[in-house]
């Protein structure tokens, strides 16, 4: 009797492997994806916070996403935690996009470029002029701890701290020996960037940019345009502008762009008038759902790799909408 249900429970194991996982787990399938369906009745438009909370929060925000414009030194990009990246992927260089070891040369070229010897050697202001991602090391190629990639979830590229949307203020704290990266450290994090991402703002720059009124995106991927509808960048859900003026039709903002000296300067770009709102959107059930329901569906993105968004990613988008 004991070992017919012994060899019963081996069957039923080897039988479930063989049971392909389903695409969506049942909820996603069974359950309504529409945040709206779920609203109880009578209280959508009721604030969730008190409007003299909402401000103080706004407040609050604006101080610390513009700090960064208001320091001499680096406040997360100290010497130590950079030296420390350097330490631990030389230490264990991992695998490649190719599944191949990285040679012991791959690190001592991005240690040479790094040049981490002057740090800090810049120690300016500056702007991205492109949706970006904050690199642990000045490189584009990824690292892997694992041939295979690493938690089963290929690719989790350990090199990528963070994504950071177009128009960020940043600290640029250095720059790299070839001059193609840049260390930069934003309101919450720090990392290398290509150079091309980024404009140095002056002190006219960032009064103009500092205006107080500001407009964020509540749709995802939205074309902002120029004067004469053409493409200037791609914004998501969270991206925050100066405002300018809001019509029927389109919304007109503020966009940094990169002069020929590499220098930030003010630009009109517009969007669709029901892809960005003043800031803060108001905190009710109605714009709560608005706003979930545009991230149904999208992958995750490990440290926002590929535009995509991890949880952190999306606990500032949701905050800068809604402060």
């Amino acid at each position: 009797m004991k070992k017919s249900r012994l060899w019963a429970g081996i069957f039923l194991i080897l039988l479930s492997g063989c049971l392909a996982a389903p695409e969506t787990i049942r909820d996603v399938r069974v359950l309504r994806q529409d945040h709206a369906a779920y609203l109880a009745s009578g209280g959508e438009t009721r604030d969730i916070l008190p409007p003299e909370t909402q401000k103080r929060l706004e407040e609050e925000y604006n101080i610390i996403h513009f700090s960064v414009w208001h320091q001499a030194r680096p406040f997360h990009a100290l010497a130590a935690r950079v030296e420390n990246d350097v330490k631990r992927f030389a230490a264990k260089p991992g695998y490649g996009e190719n599944k191949k070891r990285h040679p012991s040369s791959w690190m001592k070229k991005i240690q040479h470029n790094a040049a981490l010897t002057g740090y800090p050697n810049t120690l300016t202001r500056g702007i991205t002029i492109r949706n970006t991602d904050l690199r642990a090391l000045p490189t584009r190629s990824p690292h892997f701890h694992d041939r295979d990639g690493d938690a089963w979830a290929w690719p989790f590229d350990n090199l990528q701290r963070s994504s950071v949307a177009a128009n960020t203020p940043v600290f640029v704290c250095h720059t790299s020996l070839d001059k193609s990266w840049v260390l930069v450290e934003t309101s919450f994090t720090f990392g290398w960037i290509p150079a091309e991402d980024l404009a140095y703002a002056d002190d006219a720059f960032i009064k103009s940019w500092e205006s107080g009124r500001y407009a964020v995106v509540v749709r995802d991927y939205t074309s902002i345009l120029d004067e004469d509808n053409r493409f200037l960048m791609r914004a998501s859900v969270g991206h925050i502008f100066p405002q300018s003026e809001h019509g029927a039709n389109r919304a007109q903002i503020l966009v940094a762009v990169a002069d020929p000296r590499g220098n930030a300067v003010i630009r009109k770009g517009y969007a669709p008038a029901d892809a960005m709102v003043p800031k803060p959107l108001r905190f009710n059930a109605v714009n709560a759902a608005r706003i979930a329901n545009e991230m149904i569906g999208e992958p995750y993105g490990w440290g926002g790799l590929y535009g995509h968004r991890d949880c952190s990613s999306m606990t500032r988008r949701n905050a800068a909408r809604l402060c």
